[in-house]
This record gives C-alpha cells, sequence and structure tokens, in this order.
C-alpha cells in the first residue's frame, strides 16, 4: 500500500544527492571552523512551510519532515520572515520525537537593534529546541547589532555557529565585507546552475577564510526541474550517479569543490599567465637596452643578445598560451556543465 509517508521518501528520494541511493553512503561536508561533520543536502522552510493551522497541511508538512529524518537529513532552516514555517517545523519535530536530530538553522530578521535576543527565544520556543545549532542575520538586516548579539550567545556556549545570509545575488560587497572582517562560521547565499555569481569573490573567500556555505534556490523555485524536465541526461550524469535532472541540480552544488576553480578563478589565472608574460618580455627588452645603452657590448656580440631577448620573449608568449588554453579548458568545462541552461 502506498501510503503517504512512502510517497514522501520517494519524492525526497527524487531530491536527494544520488550517492545517497546508488552507493549507500550519505554524501556529507564537515564545517571548516569545528570539523563536524553533516549531511550536504538540507530542507528550507520558506513559503512551503508557512500553512498557518491548517491540519492536512500541518500533518503532509510533519510527514516530510519525518521522512527528512528517515532518509539521514540534517539542516532544516527556517526564519522569522518565512510566517508559520518555524511553528510548522516545531510541530514536524514533536511528532517525530526528537527534536535533536536534525541540525537546527533559523535566523534573526528585525530592524530592531535590541531585539534580536527576543525574536531568538520565539523563534527557539516555536521550534521546540533547548538551543540552535546555528543562527544567522536574515539578509544582512541590522547586521552590526545581531552579530554582537550572535557572537555573544556563542561565547556563552548557547549558540555553536553564527552565519549571515543574501539571496538573489544581493549585497554580495557587503557579505565579502563580512566574511573578511568578522569570525563567521556560514554564510547562506543563491548559487545554483544558473545563478553563479557566487563564484567570482565569495565561494573563493569563503574556502580562504574556512567558512561553510549554504546554497539557496538550488532550484529556482523549481523553475530549473521544469525547464529541464523531458530533456536527455548529459552524460556527466553517469558520472555522478544521478538518476534525474533534481539529483543533478544538487550534484552540481555539491561538487562544487571538487570542480576545483570557479570561472573567476581561471579568468584569474589566466590573466595571471598573460601578465607574467609580458613582464618577462619587458624585462627582457629592457635589460637589453641598458646593456647597449651602457656601452659594454661589442658590436659583435650583439646577435647574441638579441637572441636572448628573442628566447626570453618566446617563453613568455608560449607561458601565456598555456596559461591562456588551459583558462579556456577550465571555462570550457564548467560552461559544459551548464548543460543547456543558458537557455531556460
Amino acid at each position: 500500500m502506498l501510503t503517504r509517508r512512502r510517497f514522501v521518501k520517494g519524492t525526497l528520494a527524487c531530491l536527494a544527492v544520488p550517492t545517497m541511493a546508488s552507493t549507500g553512503a550519505q554524501l556529507r561536508r564537515p564545517i571548516p571552523s569545528s570539523g563536524q561533520s553533516i549531511p550536504a543536502v538540507g530542507l528550507g522552510s520558506w513559503i512551503t512551510f508557512n500553512v498557518g493551522n491548517d491540519p492536512v497541511l500541518l500533518e503532509a508538512c510533519a510527514e516530510v519532515i519525518a521522512a527528512f529524518a528517515d532518509e539521514g537529513g540534517g539542516m532544516i532552516d527556517s526564519s522569522p520572515m518565512y510566517g508559520s514555517s518555524q511553528a510548522t517545523i516545531g510541530y514536524g519535530l514533536r511528532k517525530l520525537g526528537d527534536p535533536g536530530a536534525v541540525f537546527s538553522a533559523d535566523k534573526v530578521w528585525t530592524n530592531a537593534s535590541d531585539g534580536g535576543a527576543e525574536q531568538i527565544e520565539t523563534s527557539r520556543a516555536q521550534w521546540g529546541v533547548k538551543t540552535f545549532n546555528l543562527l544567522q542575520v536574515h539578509n544582512l538586516v541590522s547586521w552590526n547589532d545581531h552579530l554582537e548579539t550572535l557572537f555573544g550567545m556563542k561565547e556563552a556556549g548557547r549558540l555553536a555557529y553564527v552565519g549571515v545570509t543574501t539571496s538573489h545575488g544581493r549585497r554580495h560587497r557587503l557579505m565579502e565585507e563580512i566574511m573578511r572582517d568578522y569570525p563567521i562560521d556560514f554564510v547562506q547565499l543563491t548559487y545554483n546552475l544558473v545563478d553563479r555569481e557566487a563564484e567570482d569573490r565569495l565561494l573563493p573567500l569563503a574556502g580562504e577564510k574556512g567558512i561553510a556555505v549554504i546554497a539557496n534556490r538550488p532550484f529556482r523555485r523549481a523553475a530549473l526541474p521544469r525547464a529541464l524536465a523531458g530533456k536527455p541526461l548529459p552524460d556527466v550524469a553517469a558520472e555522478l550517479q544521478a538518476e534525474s535532472w533534481p539529483q543533478l541540480l544538487l550534484k552540481f552544488i555539491a561538487t562544487l569543490r571538487a570542480r576545483g576553480m570557479g570561472a573567476g578563478s581561471v579568468i584569474l589565472a589566466t590573466w595571471l599567465a598573460v601578465t607574467l608574460s609580458a613582464w618577462l618580455s619587458l624585462l627582457a627588452g629592457f635589460a637589453v637596452v641598458a646593456i647597449i645603452v651602457a656601452g659594454n657590448v661589442p658590436m659583435a656580440d650583439m646577435p647574441v643578445f638579441f637572441s636572448i631577448m628573442l628566447i626570453c620573449g618566446a617563453c613568455a608568449a608560449v607561458a601565456a598560451a598555456i596559461g591562456v588554453l588551459v583558462g579556456s579548458a577550465v571555462t570550457n568545462r564548467l560552461q559544459a556543465s551548464l548543460w543547456g541552461a543558458k537557455n531556460l
């Protein structure tokens, strides 16, 4: 008999990272600041869990949470901005009987600089957890004051991790400044097959600073799976053990680290190679000119020095060509990963 629990679990299996089903091994990621390992796929609650007091929808959401926990899911993320989503999560966790079974991530979202602590307590009560694992400043609203509150909670042992969030590509410059200047543990930002601005600066900086990344809008609110439905999976899907477009879309995000440099880093590497070659050629030219001007070179030796200059220039040109080719190859590999998504 197809129960609702089985149906929901089947739906989650379609969305889960494929290694969970294909190899029996769950894809996990360590939190850089602590080394704690958590499942790579989490559960968001924006809109979907904002169901008010509707008993049927509450029960359906509770089944989703139960299926998520049964499949080894970790992080559940919410916010005071998400209407009744926090209370819905609390309902599901109470039915689950073990609120500590999930990695609880919530946010502080208020313009009141002194209202963060009260809002956090309200959120905690709605979830029904003793403490949150992660609290984030939602969309960087009043971030200075709220970060001070969150760091104070962490120092007092009432919070494990501190983060900041943004979405839709907004306020990346401010987020970059915060990442550089504050010892945050997490950033949450929009990243998916199409929205890849974060590759240029934020993702490399997160790697450099040891900051965990939560990718929101992985499906562009279902727009990507709908646009790709019916299209054949690319060859890379078999390599990544993905059996559906939703799996592949998640795997694209989950394998970012393994894919290596982002497009921005490739451009930077190419630029450095070209710049280095230009400087080598320039320095070689200056050296020859300086020797000639100094008058220390007999005319009979001039061909030798011109040959040296030409060799230096040729080596620099080869270095530039290699840099461009490597950069182009990696960039093409990344662009091939779009699998035609540029037309979505």
